[in-house]
């Protein structure tokens, strides 16, 4: 993918976590009240399993996009406390992405 395709589609994952956001907080209220409105829950249904739908498809779209690993693995330099009562280094390997936008795609997807 080129840098313009990787901010294409980290803007469209954006706007999915925009509307999950906006209907999650309706879900949230629909929860508090004690009214049994059955057409709100409908409709706050619908809306969850369209963002699911569509959350689906971007992820699709992503991964079909990537025609090589879009990282390498690289021996770690950073230290770790954690590993100073080990022989060995509990972590060894660290993942070198090809971009900051390829690493945060291929990870929300």
């Amino acid at each position: 993918m080129g840098s313009r395709d990787d901010l294409n589609k980290l803007e469209e994952i954006v706007d999915i976590i925009i509307e999950i956001h906006c209907l999650l907080e309706e879900s949230r209220l629909l929860s508090n009240t004690n009214s049994d409105n059955s057409i709100w829950r409908a409709t706050v249904m619908k809306g969850l399993l369209y963002l699911y739908h569509k959350l689906e498809s971007w992820r699709d779209t992503v991964r079909k996009q990537l025609t090589d690993l879009p990282y390498r693995a690289v021996p770690s330099r950073l230290h770790n406390p954690s590993d100073d009562s080990y022989a060995d280094r509990l972590f060894p390997f660290a993942l070198e992405w090809d971009s900051l936008n390829t690493a945060a795609l291929y990870n929300l997807s």
